[in-house]
């Protein structure tokens, strides 16, 4: 019995968050309670969360502007997500402006991403770093000036190809044994 109950023990350290269906020492009371706390410690994460979720669409100029100060932006350069997309709320609709276009000489907070603390994140993120996509970057050559290179190249390599001489490496016939003279490794 004193196995079973350090059994039991042992199983709650190691399933903290997923209870085991069946023990020995514990009740289908216990069990309830367990699956309370959890609800409500749970809850209270969400809770503390609350204030950094996206907040309701702003209807009013006076919800504008909560969400503006929410936002730490100015009232004139804030401008929410069109209504139809009603999943963003009230977050602001950034420029896109992806971490190549920024500055790399200016101090930032986050040199990395290329961002000060408390600057509201894109939308789109997550396809925005310096890695990814390089929107709002000025280049070189610009893509289809590039693309119309690169078919200008390969047609060219092509057509260079077809007016080149054959090249071919002469060989002798294969020599097998007993055809005929061939080499042979024996001394004389």
């Amino acid at each position: 019995m004193a196995a079973l109950r350090k059994l039991g023990q042992f199983s709650r350290k190691l399933f903290v968050k997923n209870t085991p269906f069946k023990c020995t020492t514990r009740s289908y009371e216990e069990f309830k309670k367990m699956d309370m706390d959890y609800a409500l410690r749970d809850l209270e994460e969400y809770v503390s969360l609350k204030p950094l979720l996206v907040g309701p669409y702003p209807r009013t100029e006076a919800e504008r502007l909560k969400a503006a100060e929410r936002y730490g932006m100015h009232p004139d350069e804030y401008k929410p997500f069109p209504e139809e997309m009603s999943d963003q709320g009230d977050y602001p609709d950034l420029p896109w402006i992806s971490v190549e276009a920024r500055d790399p000489f200016y101090p930032w907070d986050f040199p990395v991403t290329r961002r000060n603390f408390g600057e509201p994140v894109h939308f789109n993120d997550d396809m925005m770093g310096e890695d990814r996509y390089d929107y709002g970057v000025r280049k070189y050559i610009e893509d289809h000036h590039a693309s119309a290179i690169f078919i200008a190249c390969f047609i060219g390599i092509i057509v260079l190809g077809s007016y080149a001489p054959t090249v071919s490496q002469p060989m002798m016939d294969k020599q097998y044994p007993g055809q005929g003279e061939h080499y042979t490794f024996q001394i004389k």
